[in-house]
């Protein structure tokens, strides 16, 4: 039988974590285990967002950002830890040469064994920025960096998705502020190499960027993202293209209001679209976290505010598992503290069950991602507050 479990922190929800690596098992997440570990990742006593993960046969790989207060500051870090979470080698990129920001969505392994993580890249903090690649060998060295776009002003320039075609190759989405500054979709077909395939910008009335991209069961691609429209009015969108990045569809979600946020979808293995956002109305000072389903041609199946009368919202990618049940992660705010969480939905939109975790202190944590882990559980990252929660943020 299926519970309903909330658990308060800081009793760690039973789930297996690592930093957190939530592994919960596959004998079927209907209910929590106890969990492996949870730990924080601080290399420079800054704020750190840990921003993707890549377990391998006998590690993880991850990648954590740090924003700090000076050029040197600002720096990548590619770490490797063993499965007890013990950090094996730690390699870090930019600092004294360039501002590089990694993006959330996760690490790629290519099919040469190295891997690729995206985001965007400066020469100096005072100039336009480019959307980036970055490549690294399995042992954290630095193979290459590639810009993409054209540059652009600060905000959402850079890629923020990056998925494997099946085909071969790789398609991502994100923002470009080159053509217009206050922001267009930005879509790229990769070859194996990281080569053009082909490249659009999409240009609506306001400006926007895409959050995550997915291939669509007619090989086009389904991409989420937010519309700022005015300062104050933020608009969640949906939009469907073909196979070479032409607009088919475009769908606005959630009602008006400032419904800003790291708005995610995906193709579900009915060929539906699933998106997972938040949502806040001109009257109400708390987010509710939003979930819709969507026809492939972008009529509404149907919609649900998860709102229990506080702070809600959902921020990680969406996973859907074999039952055709979906988890998706974010955060749940009490008084001043907010804890991450993660929920469990039927297809149908109706919630299962809620965990809530926290780091190694009681104040606030977010999720930024989760991947389904090799032994069929979950994995979960993002960050945790430090020592001081004004001046220090850690990789969780």
């Amino acid at each position: 039988m299926i519970r309903y479990i909330t658990l308060s922190c800081p009793k760690i929800s039973p789930m297996r974590f690592i930093f957190v690596l939530l592994l919960i098992p596959s004998s079927t997440l209907l209910q929590a285990q106890a969990p492996l570990f949870n730990k924080t990742y601080n290399f420079t006593n800054q704020w750190e967002n840990l921003y993707g993960i890549y377990e391998t046969s006998d590690a993880y790989l991850f990648v954590q950002h740090n924003v700090g207060f000076t050029l040197e500051d600002n720096t990548l870090h590619f770490v490797k830890i063993n499965l007890h979470g013990d950090v094996i080698w730690n390699h870090s990129f930019c600092g004294d040469i360039a501002v590089c920001k990694s993006t959330r969505g996760g690490i790629i392994k290519t099919q040469n064994n190295t891997y690729l993580i995206h985001g965007n890249y400066s020469p100096h903090p005072d100039t336009l920025i480019d959307a980036m690649l970055f490549e690294f060998s399995s042992e954290g060295d630095s193979l290459q960096m590639r810009r993409y776009g054209g540059e652009g002003i600060q905000g959402f320039q850079g890629f923020q998705s990056i998925k494997k075609h099946p085909e071969g190759g790789y398609f991502l989405t994100g923002g470009n502020k080159a053509i217009d500054p206050s922001g267009d979709v930005y879509v790229v077909r990769l070859d194996d190499n990281l080569d053009i395939i082909w490249e659009e910008t999409i240009n609506m009335e306001y400006g926007q960027a895409g959050f995550s991209i997915d291939l669509t069961q007619d090989g086009g691609y389904f991409i989420v993202g937010k519309s700022v429209i005015t300062f104050g009015a933020v608009q969640i969108f949906g939009m469907k293209i073909d196979s070479l990045g032409q607009l088919e569809w475009y769908q606005t979600l959630g009602g008006e209001g400032n419904n800003d946020g790291r708005h995610n979808g995906t193709v579900l293995s009915d060929g539906s679209f699933l998106v997972a956002a938040n949502v806040r109305n001109a009257s109400d000072t708390n987010f509710d976290a939003y979930m819709a389903k969507l026809t492939p041609e972008g009529d509404i199946i149907w919609e649900r505010n998860y709102s229990e009368n506080t702070r809600t919202m959902f921020n990680t990618n969406i996973l859907e598992l074999e039952d055709g049940s979906i988890v998706v992660g974010g955060g749940k705010t009490f008084g001043n503290t907010r804890y991450s969480r993660l929920v469990k939905v039927s297809p149908e939109g109706d919630q299962i069950w809620e965990q809530l975790y926290h780091g190694r202190l009681p104040i606030d944590c977010y999720f930024w991602g989760i991947e389904r882990a090799n032994d069929g559980g979950l994995i979960g990252y993002g960050t945790a507050f430090g020592d001081d929660p004004i001046t220090q943020q850690d990789g969780w």
